[in-house]
């Protein structure tokens, strides 16, 4: 199965990014074939589907993680912040 989970990546950004180019083919091929206006929420899905492989490349491309890594940076843990002290109130001083 180590095949596999190398494998798995590289299928998944090609089928997203074959439906995302077939859906936005769709709708382009309609709206220039029959006049109807494309559809946004289809839009919207076709380049939704794009989105995860061209941002993989493009990471791949500047060097900014593997081209299969899709994790997340680690979360810093820190400390909860310190409560501020008060500001110093005008016109309590000594005159």
């Amino acid at each position: 199965m180590k095949w596999w989970s190398k494998a798995w990546p590289a299928l998944w950004d090609v089928g997203t990014f074959v439906t995302g180019i077939l859906i936005l083919w769709t709708e382009l091929a309609l709206w220039a074939a029959l006049a109807r206006t494309p559809d946004d929420t289809l839009t919207a899905v076709g380049v939704g589907c794009l989105f995860p492989a061209v941002r993989r490349h493009i990471r791949a491309v500047s060097g900014g993680g593997e081209a299969g890594s899709s994790s997340e940076p680690p979360h810093s843990q820190s400390s909860p912040p310190s409560p501020r002290s008060a500001p110093p109130e005008a016109g309590n001083g000594d005159r």
